[in-house]
């Protein structure tokens, strides 16, 4: 009797099949980055695929061409406007393999409330898409490509994070972190701003990618301040998990000194000053040579990029004090060492200690 049940079970697990819910890949389009406009009433979704046939490898020969593709609709809401790039993809469009969510600043001056709702309203779309803000106008920024290779995912917007461990300016931002920073009620969340560079040839020919041009600091979600690279260059040294980060110490152009700063770690300190919040920073960096052409001992190129560094800090803070954000979270900061917030904040005492590790590529 054993061993007919014994027998039945395992006849009745033959007929299961392994793959039960497979789908086949053509007649899917996947998504891979979403771009977001609002003009004049209305929501515009840019949304990029690439060619399934051209991603495929191919025996002997050269690689198909990968032509990049960019479906466009609109309507008057965000989640109506994704619904209708499904109604004209021809087949399932799927977005849950969506890396990026690229919007314009009309787009963000809506609220970031507002497109989180709509965003989500699919059960396929996730948290972890990074997030960028543009000037340019999204089809051309979603028709760039990678400088080598025939894949669209080879590219900063898509993998942000190769470029953010060689020069730590800003660290990449995913959804997930921007809709968290919205139940916060001091915490300012800046927003790597991109923008197109044409700079690289190719054949001959100027080749489009897409390069960072600053940041947007945006608090719960609404208020968008825009910001230069120049503008954030503070921000690199109260970041604990900047990789790299170059400080040119120039003179003349013929006397520079170039030290790739690394790994800052960050001590901060908060106390009230009448009706000021004051913010006090003590940074100790790892400091490499790659380049000298001064006469300058080691000790001198330290003091140096220790003043160097404390006036990027200052300078940042200065700029975004005008425009009324607490760009380094001061206030954020406070509330976490339960000290009550106020609406005036500076910066005190910034202790920074450079030291060298390695003296690299030294010229006398």
């Amino acid at each position: 009797m054993k061993i007919a049940a014994v027998t039945i079970c395992l006849l009745s697990a033959m007929l299961l099949a392994g793959c039960w819910d497979v789908k086949d890949a053509q007649y899917h389009i996947f998504v891979n980055e979403l771009g977001i406009d609002y003009q004049n009433g209305a929501y515009t979704v840019n949304v990029q695929i690439n060619e399934p046939s051209a991603m495929a490898k191919q025996k002997g020969g050269s690689p198909p061409p990968n032509p990049i593709i960019v479906g466009k609709a609109t309507a008057p809401s965000l989640a109506m406007a994704m619904d209708e790039v499904e109604k004209i993809s021809q087949v399932k469009l799927v977005w849950s393999q969506n890396k990026a969510v690229i919007l314009t600043n009309n787009a963000l001056s809506q609220g970031f409330r507002t497109l989180k709702d709509d965003y989500l309203h699919s059960r396929e779309t996730r948290y972890t898409a990074w997030v960028y803000i543009t000037d340019e106008p999204l089809e051309k920024v979603l028709n760039t490509k990678p400088i080598t290779g025939s894949s669209s995912m080879a590219t900063l917007t898509y993998q942000p994070k190769l470029t953010y461990n060689m020069q730590s300016l800003l660290a990449p931002k995913r959804f997930q972190h921007v809709f968290r920073s919205l139940g916060e009620n001091w915490e300012t969340v800046v927003i790597p701003k991109i923008g197109i560079s044409e700079r690289w040839t190719k054949g001959g020919e100027k080749e489009k990618v897409t390069v960072m041009k600053g940041g947007v600091a945006i608090t719960q979600g609404k208020d968008p301040k825009s910001f230069t690279e120049s503008q954030i260059q503070g921000m690199r040294w109260l970041d604990p998990h900047a990789k790299n980060a170059n400080l040119v110490l120039e003179d003349s152009k013929e006397n520079t000194t170039i030290l790739s700063l690394r790994e800052p770690k960050i001590e901060r300190k908060y106390h009230r000053e009448g009706d000021f919040i004051v913010a006090d920073y003590t940074i100790k960096i790892k400091g490499f040579i790659r380049v000298q052409k001064e006469n300058l001992t080691i000790a001198e190129i330290a003091s140096k990029a220790e003043t160097a560094v404390q006036n990027e800090i200052r300078e940042t803070f200065d700029a975004a004090n005008k425009q009324g954000v607490d760009i380094y979270n001061i206030k954020l900061g406070c509330y976490r060492q339960n000290i009550k917030p106020c609406d005036s904040i500076k910066l005190g005492n910034i202790d920074v200690k450079v030291s060298i590790e390695s003296t690299g590529m030294r010229q006398k």
